[in-house]
Parts: structure tokens; sequence; C-alpha cells
């Protein structure tokens, strides 16, 4: 763009919310911010991204109809509202993975939306076994999932306090200071890397709230520390 002036030109980006929270990016460097909340016609959506993934011997409306009843079948049509797990659900779904995720539970599903989202974030590899057992059967064929236990573990124990907060109004959206006196800045980043948490940036530095990509999402990794901490259904639930 060498030669061309400033002021004739438009600079398009996009980026995750949380990055704009970055203090060197000034809010006079941001002319129109706009942000992608939901989706309105989920059918559309997924006619859009399948049209690129799927070969000529695939009919594209039949695929998009078939996805549709998946989502619907497993309770899913509100994963919309997060048009980055939405897409991680089509691709997966699209996958070779397909017909045996089509059969498996939620919690199988979840785990390989998590699988694909830690080796974003890290994508070193490493396995359970015996001498490091899978804290639950679902994790026991990860491969992306025990490098990343230790932020597991911390991500899981936070969404479990948040979810059953005694303040309901914080129990999804939190803000920034909640959430570090839950997770050290490894952890914090780790989960925003990797699109687990997403950060909500404000005018005002104290106003920035964060929350899990999706309800559900936060849903299971309390269930997982419910899972590995029974005591708390008696003692918190």
């Amino acid at each position: 763009m060498d030669g061309i002036p400033k002021d004739h030109c438009i600079v398009l980006t996009t980026s995750r919310p949380w990055r704009l929270a970055d203090e060197r990016i000034k809010n006079s460097q941001i002319d129109i911010l706009l942000e992608v909340y939901g989706i309105i016609d989920s059918y559309g959506f997924s006619k859009r991204i399948l049209r690129h993934l799927l070969d000529d011997t695939k009919d594209l409306n039949e695929t998009v109809e078939k996805f549709q009843k998946f989502l619907w079948s497993r309770d899913l049509n509100s994963i919309s509202s997060s048009p980055m797990l939405h897409t991680r659900v089509l691709c997966t779904w699209v996958d070779d993975m397909a017909e045996s995720l089509t059969r498996s539970s939620r919690c199988e599903l979840y785990t390989t939306l998590l699988e694909n989202l830690c080796k974003k974030a890290n994508p070193q590899m490493s396995y359970f076994n015996q001498y490091y057992p899978s804290p639950v059967n679902c994790f026991s064929r990860t491969k992306y999932v025990k490098p990343n236990m230790e932020h597991i573990d911390v991500i899981a124990k936070a969404a479990f306090s948040f979810l059953f907060s005694n303040e309901k109004e914080a129990s999804l959206v939190f803000s920034d200071i909640n959430l570090s006196a839950h997770l050290s800045e490894s952890t914090k980043q780790f989960a925003l890397h990797s699109g687990l948490i997403y950060k909500r940036t404000s005018k005002k530095c104290y106003d920035n709230t964060s929350s899990f990509v999706h309800k559900t999402v936060q849903e299971f990794f309390a269930v997982l520390h419910i899972s590995n901490n029974t005591d708390v259904i008696d003692n918190v639930i």
C-alpha cells in the first residue's frame, strides 16, 4: 500500500474481543467497531461453511438438513449464539469422526470440541496411561487434553464456582477481577487463546467482563469438576 494516501484507505481487520483490551491499542485508532454476536440464520450459516467443506459427491442442501437434525437431536440449537462454537461443531460433525460422533453422548461431543480447542492453544501431544489415568472416561483417547490438564482443572473449578455462585448475575458473566481471582495469568491466557473464554472490553478497563464461549461449555466444565470432587454435591449444591 506504499504511495497510497492514508485518507484514501479503509483498513478492515478481525480480532477476538479480548485482544482489543491490549493497552497498546487506543480507542482513537479505531473508527468503527463491529462485534459479531450470534447467528440470525443458522441454516444459511451452516450452508455457507459446508459449501467449502463438501466435495461434489455430497448434496449440499441434504447435508445441511442432516446437520440441522443433528443439532436438534442433541439439543444443541442454542450454540448458534456462538459462531465459533457452531463452526467447531459443524467441522467436527463433517470430519472422519462424524459417524461415531452422531451416536456419541454429549460428553464425548464436548470432549471432541475441547480436544480441538486445546490443540489450538497448545499443540503438544500426550496420552493418558496407567501411570497418569484419565480423570473421566471421555478423556481416555484424547491426545491434546493431558498436556493441558492443569489448566483444565482450574478452569473447571472456576466454571463450577461461578455457576453455583450466590450472586446469580455473576454466574455466567463475570468481571475480569473475579476471573483473575480464580485463574492464574497463564491459565487465563490459555482459556482466551483456546477460545474457551472470551472477554468483552469496555471503555473503562474495570468494566471488562468475561464469560465462557457458551453456557453449555461452562456446564460441561462444572460437571467435570463435580465428577472429580464429589464432596461438593453435599457441601455446595
